[in-house]
């Protein structure tokens, strides 16, 4: 509120499954994934889907109908590992069939987005019958934040692009694609409270995006670290505001709050900027996203 920033958007994103475990285990354990032997259902809040399953589909249908048919939708998959296993899911994976336990817990090892887009393509192509206008909200995220490379998608799908501040390409494979790209990146998790300050990579992509089909964004997580991550939230909310602004425009604008003192806090962003780019601490995207020190 204070800032304010906020959203005309009708579109909702975040985990969609988090209650389809205590909703529907009992009656349709086939909802949910397949875990490889010797390896027990997560369950709960970031339990994933089967999303081979023709009843999964029929199910995320039914509960549109009854949310009165919305102009948009969200599937996004529930967080964490666990992704199913059984053979119909692995046989949609480009590349695949790859081993179960390494479709458990990817860990950066295999690609998963066709599966998943051929299962919101599924789910799209209905309701469009139904209500031409719908969209569909998903996340390009983890084991599948990177375009397929034979599909399509389907008109009307949007994504939360959860990736490396270096993922242009990849931004551009989706947009490619005719899918509507919103900006959500994990980066504020990096450094955890210390003064890592990535301020042109982020306001750089942040650029980038706005000129090349970004819709919305949303910025995981504010944790509140003002004293040493301050630059980072300023120069967001600024470009947010002002995309005429450059960094380095920011960067002089944020300084000169601090009055006489401008020029040391301009040489202390300075240091650790430098410091932090030759950190390469690994992006929290959804996987190992190691930071290019070079």
């Amino acid at each position: 509120d204070r800032h304010q920033l906020g959203t005309r958007s009708s579109l909702r994103f975040g985990h969609a499954f988090t209650k389809w475990w205590d909703a529907h285990y009992k009656a349709r354990p086939d909802y949910f994934a397949v875990p490889p032997t010797g390896e027990t259902q997560r369950g709960e809040r970031g339990v994933k889907l089967c999303t081979s399953n023709p009843a999964v589909i029929e199910q995320v249908i039914a509960d549109w109908r009854a949310a009165g048919r919305p102009a948009s939708w969200n599937v996004c998959p529930n967080d964490g590992i666990g992704f199913c296993t059984c053979e119909r899911c692995r046989s949609l994976d480009a590349g695949g069939p790859f081993p179960a336990e390494i479709v458990w817990a990817p860990a950066g090892r295999v690609d998963l987005s066709d599966r998943h887009v051929i299962f919101q393509n599924a789910i799209l192509a209905r309701m469009k019958a139904e209500r031409p206008d719908t969209r569909l909200c998903a996340f390009a995220y983890g084991a599948y934040r990177n375009p397929p490379t034979n599909l399509r998608v389907e008109s009307g799908t949007v994504l939360e692009f959860v990736h490396g501040y270096q993922a242009r390409k990849e931004w551009q494979g989706w947009s490619d694609l005719g899918v509507k790209l919103a900006l959500r990146p994990n980066w504020l998790h990096s450094g955890a409270n210390a003064p890592y300050l990535t301020l042109h990579q982020v306001g750089d992509f942040l650029t980038f995006a706005r000129k090349h089909g970004m819709v919305q964004h949303r910025f995981d997580s504010l944790h509140g670290y003002w004293a040493t991550q301050g630059p980072n939230y300023y120069l967001i909310a600024r470009l947010t505001s002002r995309p005429d602004l450059t960094v380095d425009d920011v960067i002089a604008e944020y300084t000169s709050a601090f009055g006489p003192a401008a020029p040391a806090i301009r040489r202390w962003i300075h240091y650790w900027q430098n410091y932090s780019d030759k950190l390469a601490i690994t992006l929290a995207a959804g996987g190992e996203v190691p930071v290019d020190s070079n």
